[in-house]
């Protein structure tokens, strides 16, 4: 065996040198495995982050979402909650009409006896949005009456206060019907300025109806 002049060499000393040679070549192979692994590692990592990123953005987005969501529904409870369950009072024993009763299509003089709560006083009432009416205690129907005067459209206070109004009264209705309106508010406790005014029912009252004709008899035989 020759060395690289070309010279004879022991067969040991061959061996050796080949085993040396090929330590150095593993080890060699060795040392630059690992600078590689320690210089592609980040790389790698940084890589697949930037891969995955828009998925992974999806997903906060979604839960960001869904977290603003919850967040509205609670502080839209929450505002309901501070609504008050009534704005105004109605006193039924002191409600009635004029007359005592009221006259299928003619006009009818009512006397209302009301108040402001005191939790409602920030209420201010929609101009014209009172629907006034009578219900038929039998079949539960509302028939609309027309108010016939001019009204006022201020707000009441938290006193009593005696309210004359004139309706013209609706035919249709029961020997007993039951005197209601429904009034609308804005600017109430637990309401924003851009939402849609609230409605509030008023108690029923029960007035005494006459028809026409039975009006006309009535007169009559008390003249």
């Amino acid at each position: 065996m020759t060395d690289a002049n070309g010279k004879q060499i022991p067969r040991r000393t061959w061996f050796l040198e080949r085993l040396w040679t090929k330590a150095m070549d593993w080890l060699l192979l060795a040392v630059f495995g690992a600078i590689v692994a320690v210089v592609f590692e980040p790389v790698r990592d940084r890589a697949v982050a930037i891969w995955d990123s828009p998925q992974a953005l999806g997903q906060i987005d979604a839960k960001i979402d869904t977290i603003s969501a919850r967040q509205a529904a609670l502080a839209a409870d929450v505002r309901r909650l501070k609504q008050p369950e009534a704005v105004f009072e109605m006193s039924t024993f002191n409600t009635a009409p004029v007359r005592g009763y009221c006259v299928e299509g003619q006009p009818c003089q009512i006397r209302v006896r009301l108040r402001r709560l005191e939790a409602a006083l920030s209420c201010r009432i929609v101009r014209g949005s009172i629907q006034w009416g009578f219900i038929n205690p039998r079949s539960d129907s509302f028939v609309g009456a027309r108010r016939l005067d001019q009204p006022s459209g201020r707000n009441m206070g938290p006193t009593w206060e005696d309210v004359e109004i004139t309706l013209m009264t609706p035919t249709g209705l029961e020997p007993e019907a039951d005197f209601t309106f429904e009034a609308f508010y804005t600017n109430c406790p637990g309401t924003e300025p851009d939402e849609d005014p609230i409605s509030f029912n008023s108690p029923r009252d029960r007035f005494t109806i006459f028809p026409t004709q039975a009006a006309a008899d009535a007169a009559r035989s008390n003249p």
